[in-house]
């Protein structure tokens, strides 16, 4: 393995074109695929089930939609719109607020949101729980002010 990257070291000293197409082609790539290329799913249909139907949850709704990545739609009144809007592709993301949501998060347990991603779309699924999941895990703490306006990012 030695010889082969000496004689390679010996090849670039010897010939400038090469060394100079391996340096800058492998940094004009980095450049554009680090500006061309983005996996943030943005303008992501949703809608919420709310069946706790308080404040806190509503808030909660809201501060998702005021998010780039998401835009908010009617909200869902049973399972049976759930499904026919999701399956008619109204919506890529539905999500179920529990009852007694707010009650639980003021005593400080562990709340659950139901999420149905759409799964049409191959990537899609994994792209959109990504950027779902910070927001919902954070969707309680930003409520007192912990965390900012803005704390739906996949980065976060």
């Amino acid at each position: 393995m030695l010889s082969y990257a000496f004689r390679e070291a010996l090849e670039l000293r010897r010939d400038p074109l090469r060394w100079m197409i391996a340096l800058f082609g492998t940094l004009v790539l980095m450049v554009t695929f680090g500006y061309g290329i983005s996996m943030d799913v943005e303008n992501l249909r949703f809608a919420v089930l709310d069946r706790d139907q308080t404040m806190l949850s509503r808030n909660y709704a809201l501060d998702l939609g005021g998010s780039r990545y998401f835009i908010a739609q009617s909200p869902i009144s049973d399972y049976d719109e759930l499904d026919r809007r999701m399956r008619s592709g109204e919506l890529s993301l539905a999500l179920e607020i529990p009852p007694n949501f707010a009650r639980d998060i003021e005593r400080g347990d562990n709340v659950k949101i139901g999420a149905w991603i759409d799964g049409a779309m191959r990537r899609a699924p994994r792209m959109c729980w990504a950027t779902c999941k910070p927001c919902i895990r954070s969707g309680c703490r930003s409520r007192r002010g912990d965390m900012p306006r803005d704390a739906c990012r996949p980065d976060s």
